[in-house]
């Protein structure tokens, strides 16, 4: 399904602009939705083969031959994720105190929620949203994570990147009234992060990976994929790729500043075969460190041809 793309949505991160602008690129009868089966703007055909047949292949046969391009919802990543070529599984995250601070605003204002965000803050159902959303999937694997606060340039990487034209909309501006980080105090704010710090660690972690992926955009160089599967004071392992080549991506690992090994990513990886790797999942490298013990903080895993870190 290589030419399809899905979209995890998570609330209040400019999701619903996102989906705006692949409804006028692609047209709403190419793009599938998935927001529960009681929302109204969940697909029929979702309805049936998701939520009434529970049958994932029954619904892909149906994706496919709808010529449906675009499946976007708040569902997580693990869903659906079998369905697609890694490199098509996209989101946006975003600061999570903003995060958390606007979702209450839209609870407040469109679901009849009656509590004080101090309540809101406290229920688990609203902490760490992102961060559950995307689990079960590398940072690495994904084809693209944008940034809220850097959405214009977020859209503009994601068209080079897949080649679309998507149109930079900014819809669901904040209201008056609502609350926003100002408006709170010092130890509220604290709070909201003490209950968030798995989104802040991901997020922290995507701006990284962000701001690696604008500087290769601006250098003309290609983006790998890939990540650090494990690491000990004897042995690494990893895996990388890059998008449209088929070659064994090559990698150098330095221990501080010095190269100590050179190795391409070519082993087999069945372990992730599930999440749409390229290359039959022969993308693993492997090194090991012999009798001299490492310290896993002094060393570093980048690609030889471009200079990227792998994280």
């Amino acid at each position: 399904m290589s030419k399809h793309l899905v979209f995890i949505h998570i609330p209040k991160t400019a999701g619903t602009s996102f989906r705006k602008a692949a409804e006028q690129y692609y047209g709403k009868e190419h793009i599938f939705y998935d927001y529960s089966p009681s929302s109204s703007e969940t697909s029929p055909e979702i309805v049936e083969k998701i939520y009434n047949d529970d049958d994932l292949y029954a619904f892909s046969l149906t994706f496919k031959d709808h010529m449906h391009t675009f499946l976007a919802g708040h569902f997580p990543v693990a869903k659906y994720y079998s369905l697609f070529d890694t490199q098509n599984v996209i989101s946006f995250v975003r600061n999570p105190v903003a995060q958390v601070i606007s979702h209450f605003n839209h609870y407040a204002t469109y679901h009849n929620y009656t509590k004080s965000i101090e309540e809101f803050i406290l229920e688990p159902r609203f902490q760490n949203i992102q961060s559950r959303l995307l689990l079960h999937k590398p940072l690495g694997l994904f084809g693209f994570l944008g940034i809220t606060e850097q959405y214009e340039d977020s859209i503009a990487l994601f068209n080079a990147a897949y080649g679309t034209d998507f149109v930079y909309l900014h819809n669901n501006k904040k209201q008056e009234g609502t609350l926003s980080a100002e408006n709170l105090d010092r130890d509220l704010l604290t709070k909201i992060e003490d209950l968030n710090k798995k989104d802040i660690v991901l997020y922290d972690a995507v701006c990284r990976q962000f701001e690696t992926r604008k500087k290769l955009h601006r250098q003309n160089q290609p983006y790998t994929y890939g990540f650090i599967q494990n690491v000990t004071d004897t042995t690494l392992k990893g895996c990388a790729f890059q998008a449209h080549c088929d070659d064994a991506v090559e990698i150098e690992i330095y221990h501080h500043d010095q190269c100590i090994a050179e190795v391409k990513a070519k082993d087999y990886r069945p372990g992730l075969l599930n999440q749409g790797v390229p290359r039959r999942g022969f993308i693993g490298f492997e090194y090991d460190f012999g009798k001299t013990e490492m310290d896993v903080n002094d060393i570093r895993v980048v690609v030889k041809q471009t200079g990227q870190v792998i994280l």
